[in-house]
């Protein structure tokens, strides 16, 4: 029941007694109407609650795909289509369907919030949004608004449609890689790379007299008729550049949103040389660490080895399990957005009841113990915990903030 629901009654209530008391039939007969007016809406209400709704199938397709996992470009848009049928029936009115995005998810056209005012049997919208960095995307699924037409009654349910998406990091694009000239490499793989020093390449290094064990094809014979004297030709070895990236993933590189982090940047600059190199034909590695560890990703070359390189740098950039700290209000505020988004039925006072009590009796501390009861009945729930360590999380700190 709405506020609005709330006060109706209430008055509808007083003018029912009132009309008994001072024999007013016409205010008796007029207030018990608008009860029964309002207990008629209510039924219709709980009616579409509990059968249309469940009716309910929403597919969403991310660039033109529906499967429930994939990969996406950071710093690239994608276009999100939603198509929302009944299997039976029509889609009742004032019905509000809204997208639940990821941080990582930044709109940059259109809406992803629908809202219905007559019936009909399809609703479909679609808008597009930015990727702000590499990492893992995850869209859980959708938030449903249903209420009546006059606005008596309201409820809030979470339709989970989880699709989750490996975000790549974005690199520059190389259309043309220069050869550098490189006097020293010991590396002795063929590759494309000129390396100044004897060898069996392509490119002249230099001339020599000859000396006993030469082979002959190596003798220049035109020069050696000038000088009188055998000489030989030394060309230059072509061998490749093995790669390496080291990428520092510390906390201080995580702070800020999806695209400002100093981390993607990071990984915008080793993405564009792991393409420059792998254009090159140079294989490239990539040494990660962070609070975590370290991670080595072993030196491969080709396309297929530049994005086993991505992959591992997008699994990289995913944030680790934040250590364990104080339960603040900012905290509990931050859990308590997220258990009505992703589950406003647990925090119906209907089914997560929070004790009557005198204590505390300042206002602003009863308000901070009321959200931490209810936030422990949606933890306790979520975590399969018996009444005993409900108890426990209610009034532990430690327990509350791990």
């Amino acid at each position: 029941m709405t506020a609005r629901s709330r006060w109706l009654v209430l008055l509808a209530a007083s003018g029912a007694g009132l009309g008994v008391l001072r024999n007013q039939h016409t205010l008796t007969w007029l207030s018990l109407t608008v009860l029964i007016w309002v207990f008629a809406e209510w039924l219709l209400f709980y009616t579409r609650l509990w059968f249309e709704l469940p009716l309910l199938q929403i597919e969403r397709s991310v660039n033109g795909r529906q499967e429930s996992s994939g990969y996406l470009w950071a710093g690239r848009s994608v276009s999100v289509v939603v198509k929302v049928v009944t299997r039976r029936g029509r889609i009742g009115p004032l019905l509000i369907l809204r997208d639940c995005l990821p941080e990582n998810f930044i709109i940059t056209s259109g809406n992803c919030e629908r809202e219905l005012l007559t019936r009909t049997n399809e609703i479909a919208f679609e808008y597009e949004a930015k990727i702000g960095g590499a990492g893992r995307a995850t869209l859980p699924g959708f938030r449903v608004t249903i209420q009546d037409p006059q606005g008596f009654f309201a409820t809030e349910r979470f339709i989970p449609v989880e699709q989750t998406f490996r975000v790549l990091p974005a690199y520059a694009d190389i259309n043309e890689s220069n050869t550098l000239v490189k006097r020293i490499n010991s590396l002795p793989q063929h590759g494309i790379h000129r390396l100044q020093r004897a060898g069996m390449g392509s490119e002249l290094l230099e001339l020599r007299e000859y000396v006993p064990g030469d082979p002959p094809k190596s003798i220049a014979w035109k020069v050696s008729a000038r000088r009188d004297t055998l000489m030989t030709r030394q060309y230059e070895s072509e061998v490749p550049v093995r790669v390496y990236l080291f990428v520092d993933g510390s906390i201080s590189t995580r702070i800020g949103g999806f695209g400002r982090r100093l981390l993607d940047q990071m990984l915008y600059v080793a993405g564009t040389v792991a393409r420059s190199s792998a254009s090159a034909g140079d294989p490239v590695g990539a040494i990660l660490f962070d609070e975590r560890g370290r991670t080595r990703v072993a030196p491969t070359g080709g396309e297929r080895g530049f994005y086993r390189l991505l992959e591992a740098l997008s699994d990289f950039a995913v944030n680790p399990v934040p250590p364990h700290q104080r339960l603040s209000p900012g905290l509990t505020n931050a859990a308590m957005r997220l258990a009505g988004e992703r589950y406003p039925e647990l925090l119906d006072p209907r089914i997560n009841q929070v004790p009557f009590t005198f204590f505390p009796l300042v206002p602003w501390k009863r308000k901070a113990l009321y959200q931490r009861t209810l936030l422990a009945g949606v933890l306790s729930e979520l975590y399969d915990q018996s009444p005993v360590e409900l108890l426990q999380l209610a009034h532990d700190d430690g327990r509350m903030a791990a």
